[in-house]
């Protein structure tokens, strides 16, 4: 592309509806980095793998200089006419029956957070209960346990963003091994049913797990997946529990906990004591067992197979609940900003935990529980991680997380985020956004096996790779030397972010608008249809420079919006947030890369960007 919109275009462009916001960086939101843990990559897996093609590392960046002299696209944009899609007010249906909000991790207190805290937003519950005290004894369960949860919560109100209250929604699971040593199989199952499993201490264990016999690791206990008795006796008890709350509204939705804290890990390492829990493979192919048993016993109820651990399991797992009606949820309990084992390679690919997010969000409900602390950089950055890869669910500890989720108001309207984008699809989004940012987790840094996962982290809006004039530059670790202190010690300095690197040509950052998203295509306001755009970028205002926003409109002519950074803009060396409205955009894929508008540095300064929110609006409205 050229370097400025050509003179065929109007004589002067509209007047730049351009506003800024300054973003507050108060005391509470200075953070410290903290060290990056870097473990061993793993050097086999379980189970069969098979590599995928997308979203690969990045190929080494050549040296030489992209042309910035591409001319623009053959202005021959031909209106779209206006059709009666509508504003996004459904969840996606791939979360049918699904109350997708924030649910309470363990609640065991099963608090009416409406009014305990009226401040937070809607909060349903997760809680679960050991085998061994549902089923005291063979043939029969104790379920007032669970009743008693339930009616309590069925009396709770939660109120919705919509506004609409219910009644406070509960997923509900069955643990049989919550911490290492505790197994949760009930103890008549052992001593009636299989006297040869062997005793630790005072009762009986399924397995014992002995990482070095004779030496200075205590052996500890697991249960007994692989044995046949073991098997069917929790079978009946799993289809016993489904007869019982398969058809009870109380209950939103089931997650299967199979192995260490509910999640199939099948190894892990405590005071240097390396403990494999998995039982010769056993334990992997019972979960498999488990996922068709539940699915089973609760044939309309959502499911939700926690599925953190294990390269092949993950991979294994996700296949099974794509391939079962109603398909089955998968919920990874590892959310983090970035994880070193997103991706895999060699034997492990096909197994990365966004790795296979990826595969399925389309397809399958995700869910993801934190591995992050509770401070405000941190739970922008993974929550943020967590939307873009199309969470429908999210648990939480409560009431520190929450804490920290409501506190990022001055900054950014977090909960409010998260109520708009769980369990949105394309055609039920109120709009579309990027994060532009990068891995610190190089394929490189792992020898090979593992890294992080390369690339923005889109929801319906995509920076398209490989377009001239379009190359940018990943601030990654180098980040807090690359920004002034303001933007550093920031929430969205954090991590990373992308800059246009005009001194190799490549000035704009261009994107495209999902085809699906309804408002995509639309005849403008401007042209006498219906459709307007806000377009709201958070960017570095660094220097006195400007940034435009470029796009064609209904008569495929060019339009640039101009803002020029300082003092007049917002805080100087911080973010801002810069609004554009656009009464007059035409997003139908005419500019190149098929992509819909750009960000153009005006080659006067390089334009370093975090976020980038597209809104559609009616006329009207």
């Amino acid at each position: 592309p050229s370097s400025a919109p050509p003179t065929s275009t109007p004589a002067a462009p509209p007047t730049p509806v351009a506003t800024a916001t300054a973003i507050s960086t108060s005391t509470p939101w200075i953070f410290t980095r903290i060290p990056t843990h870097t473990p061993e990559p793993p050097a086999t897996a379980t189970g069969a793998m098979a590599s995928r093609t997308a979203y690969p590392p990045p190929a080494t960046p050549s040296a030489t200089s992209v042309s910035s002299d591409t001319p623009f696209p053959t202005a021959t944009s031909t209106v779209a006419p206006t059709t009666t899609a509508t504003a996004a007010v459904e969840a996606a249906p791939r979360t049918a029956g699904l109350v997708p909000i924030l649910y309470e991790m363990q609640d065991y207190e099963n608090t009416d957070w409406r009014l305990a805290r009226p401040d937070w937003g809607p909060l349903g519950s997760w809680m679960w209960w050991p085998w061994a005290r549902l089923n005291p004894e063979p043939g029969r369960y104790n379920w007032e346990l669970i009743d008693s949860y339930l009616t309590t919560a069925a009396a709770q109100q939660v109120e919705l963003a919509s506004g609409e209250l219910i009644p406070k929604p509960v997923a509900l699971s069955v643990q049989i091994y919550p911490d290492k040593g505790a197994d949760g199989t009930p103890g008549w199952v052992y001593d009636r049913y299989i006297p040869a499993a062997p005793r630790l201490g005072d009762a009986r264990v399924g397995w014992l797990v002995d990482p070095d016999g004779e030496g200075a690791c205590a052996p500890t206990g697991v249960p007994r997946w692989g044995d046949a008795t073991w098997e069917r006796l929790y079978d009946e008890f799993v289809l016993a529990l489904g007869q019982r709350y398969d058809a009870d509204p109380r209950v939103n939705s089931v997650w299967i906990a199979t192995g260490l804290y509910g999640e199939t890990i099948e190894e892990k390492t405590y005071d240097g004591c390396r403990y494999v829990f998995g039982h010769g493979g056993d334990f992997a192919q019972w979960v498999l067992h488990a996922m068709e048993t539940y699915r089973r016993a609760f044939p309309t109820k959502p499911l939700f197979i926690i599925n953190s651990g294990g390269w092949g399991t993950r991979k294994d797992t996700a296949a099974l609940a794509a391939t079962m009606d109603p398909p089955m949820g998968i919920k990874l309990n590892v959310l983090a900003p970035d994880l070193n084992d997103s991706y895999g390679y060699n034997s492990l690919a096909g197994g990365g935990k966004f790795e296979i997010v990826n595969q399925y969000s389309e397809t399958l409900p995700i869910a993801f529980e934190h591995a992050f602390p509770a401070r405000p950089a941190d739970a922008y950055w993974s929550i943020m991680n967590a939307l873009a890869h199309r969470a429908d669910l999210l648990d939480f500890d409560a009431p520190e997380m929450f804490e920290v989720i409501r506190g990022l108001d001055p900054i950014f309207p977090l909960w409010d985020f998260i109520d708009a984008h769980l369990g949105r699809d394309a055609q039920t989004t109120p709009d579309v956004w990027i994060l532009l940012r990068d891995t610190y987790h190089t394929k490189a840094k792992y020898q090979g096996w593992s890294s992080g996962e390369y690339g923005d982290w889109d929801f319906y809006l995509t920076r398209p790779e490989g377009i001239p004039g379009n190359a940018t530059v990943a601030l990654t670790e180098t980040i807090a030397s690359a920004l002034p202190a303001p933007a550093a010690r920031h929430i969205y300095g954090y991590h990373s972010a992308r800059r246009t690197d005009q001194a190799s040509g490549n000035r704009y950052m261009s994107f495209d608008v999902d085809d699906r998203y309804p408002y995509a295509g639309q005849a403008p306001i401007a042209a006498g249809g219906s459709v307007g755009y806000t377009v709201e970028a958070v960017l570095l205002n660094r220097g006195e420079d400007e940034v435009a926003l470029e796009y064609l409109n209904a008569r495929g002519e060019w339009v640039s919006q101009v803002a020029r950074k300082g003092a007049a803009l917002g805080p100087v060396d911080d973010w801002v947030t810069v609004r554009w409205t656009l009464p007059d955009a035409h997003f139908a894929n005419q500019l190149p890369g098929g992509t819909d508008f750009r960000l153009d540095s005006r080659g006067d300064g390089d334009e370093v960007v975090h976020r980038i929110i597209v809104t559609g609006f009616r006329a009207g409205s």
